[in-house]
């Protein structure tokens, strides 16, 4: 059963137009909505099961997490694995997209640390018409996968993406948001580091853990044990591809592959990459921020 708690806000910092949350204090991580053609065919799954149950035991162990971390906490871990197992339903049934499996034009990664330029690069060459980027909505509302000439579609989607920051204003929140953009705005592309959360891999959610716990972070480290994450990365990227094919490759970016480049060559032998770089001394004052 899960536990739940009033929390009052001080009315001042609260959007009025939100309803006073429930504070969730657990969450119900399981597999009982993915289907069985997908069990069948992602035996992966218990690999992606275990990883959000991993997160979910090690993050909600911490006493020091404040009400509302550990309500944003769950709703997000929650919202991250439905994403996952709508995706490989959805690609379960598609069975063009199972004829197709393999098939992907070159693909490109951007790498490095971040604050290094990686964002305004990655957002630079999506610019390229003959290539395709992922975009938020590809993302965060993946099924079913839309072509970007599908604008009536992406719009409807757009508005989704924007009320995702409702969560925060609900919860007092109010200037989280504004924060974030200043030093990173948002763009109608964004990086793959999303495909990782859909399968519980987060470098943020080893933070949220008490400072005595390792388990978490010692696995996130762990290159030998990722391959169910490129296994899903490329699942996902083939059932964009299947709806859109670029005219010429793939451009992708995230700072977290640079953790896992021999899996990653694994699965996209292929693949290019351009790492960029960034004075040190410039680089960790800018991610502090």
């Amino acid at each position: 059963m899960e536990n739940s708690i009033q929390w009052h806000i001080p009315t001042e910092n609260v959007n009025n137009s939100v309803a006073s949350p429930i504070l969730r204090a657990e969450v119900n991580i399981n597999d009982d909505d993915l289907s069985q053609e997908a069990k069948a065919q992602f035996g992966y799954h218990t690999e992606i099961l275990h990883a959000f149950r991993l997160n979910a035991r090690n993050v909600l162990a911490n006493d020091g997490l404040s009400p509302i971390g550990r309500h944003l906490f769950c709703i997000n871990l929650e919202k991250d694995y439905m994403n996952c197992k709508r995706v490989l339903n959805y690609v379960a049934k598609n069975m063009q997209l199972k004829r197709t499996a393999g098939l992907l034009p070159p693909t490109f990664f951007i790498c490095g640390l971040p604050r290094t330029g990686s964002t305004l690069l990655f957002n630079l060459l999506a610019c390229d018409p003959l290539c395709r980027a992922p975009l938020a909505t590809d993302l965060f509302y993946p099924v079913p996968p839309l072509a970007r000439s599908d604008t009536t579609g992406q719009a409807q989607r757009i508005i989704e993406v924007s009320k995702s920051s409702e969560i925060f204003r609900a919860v007092g929140l109010n200037d989280y948001e504004r924060q974030l953009l200043a030093s990173h705005p948002r763009y109608a592309h964004e990086e793959d580091l999303f495909l990782f959360y859909h399968v519980g891999i987060s470098l943020f959610n080893t933070l949220l853990t008490s400072p005595d716990n390792t388990e978490l972070l010692e696995w996130f480290f762990n290159d030998t044990n990722k391959n169910f994450a490129y296994e899903y990365h490329k699942t996902f990227l083939q059932m964009l591809n299947n709806v859109d094919t670029p005219r010429s490759h793939w451009i992708l970016k995230s700072p977290i592959h640079t953790f896992f480049l021999d899996t990653l060559l694994r699965h996209y032998p292929s693949a290019s990459f351009i790492m960029t770089h960034r004075r040190l001394d410039e680089v960790l004052p800018s991610y502090a921020r």
